[in-house]
């Protein structure tokens, strides 16, 4: 009888000691892999999520600043998304024109019989300092960045070839608030939005008066993200942002005393044989799958 209680007793021990041991090992993991899951977002976000990069972290431009002398805008075009019709409906800049269309992309601005090729056809017999450029939101979801950067270099040498005389700027994609860019959707985040101003900026050849210029950080905060406060939907511009990109531009064109003395004579027909080498296998359908439909949001 002893003995039978000392064997139930030691098997007892036993099993509770494997049973400890067991525990002690798999606890860990599966305390790891619940923490893992039930952490809030906010303390696992940043293991995944890349944050954007910082754009302008000491920005001088108030929405709430007057807006300043325009005249250095004056006889300018404006050819773009709805970005640009907002300057228009804001009427910001009086002597600039603007050639607009919701939806407008770089697949269509120059496409026989699209709303964009109508608009680019006014540009003929007239005369501007200055063009701007503004492309990019409604292609942010293509799979192929580098089709876009190939597309907006026929814009500017079409651009050119009608306008030999103008400066033309390459306007930077406008950042999304963080609730937009977190989204995510149809490739609309602030990631993405700083790889394809990279890719821009590399157009510039300030030696045949193409620049780049970075009204994107005058509107961004200082994680990149465009304030709350600037927008009602997080995308596009309020009157006070409006006027935060017209005072940006005002002080960072191009100062067109420099051409004193210079001549553009022979720029059309530079451009024109440009335009004959980057038309080569132009029609879009050459590009097969890689091309990606314009969500046609801006």
């Amino acid at each position: 009888m002893n003995n039978i209680h000392f064997k139930d007793i030691f098997f007892s021990v036993f099993f509770v000691a494997v049973s400890v041991l067991s525990v002690g090992l798999v606890l860990p993991a599966v305390n790891y892999e619940y923490i893992s899951l039930a952490a809030p977002k906010e303390q696992t976000s940043e293991l995944f999520v890349s944050e954007p990069e910082i754009i302008y972290d000491d920005n001088k431009y108030s929405p709430d600043d007057s807006l300043g002398d325009t005249s250095r805008l004056n006889n300018s075009a404006f050819i773009g998304n709805s970005h640009a019709e907002a300057l228009n409906l804001y009427g910001l800049i009086p002597g600039a024109d603007y050639y607009t269309k919701v939806g407008l992309s770089v697949l269509n601005v120059l496409k026989p019989g699209e709303k964009g090729d109508i608009l680019i056809n006014n540009l003929y017999n007239k005369k501007y300092d200055m063009v701007f450029l503004i492309f990019g939101e409604n292609e942010l979801g293509w799979p192929y960045p580098k089709n876009f950067i190939k597309e907006f270099e026929k814009i500017i040498a079409e651009t050119r070839r009608i306008l030999p005389d103008a400066d033309i700027y390459i306007e930077s994609i406008f950042p999304v608030s963080l609730e937009v860019s977190e989204k995510d959707i149809n490739g609309i985040n602030n990631s993405n939005i700083v790889k394809y101003n990279k890719l821009l900026e590399e157009l510039a050849d300030p030696e045949k008066n193409i620049f780049f210029i970075n009204p994107a950080e005058a509107v961004a905060d200082k994680n990149g993200n465009l304030p709350s406060d600037a927008s009602t939907d997080g995308m596009h511009f309020n009157y006070g942002y409006c006027k935060v990109w017209v005072n940006y531009l005002i002080d960072n064109v191009v100062d067109r005393n420099r051409f004193a003395g210079n001549s553009n004579e022979g720029a059309l027909e530079e451009t024109e044989a440009s335009e004959q080498e980057t038309n080569v296998g132009a029609d879009v359908s050459g590009f097969g799958q890689e091309v990606f439909a314009p969500t046609e949001i801006f």
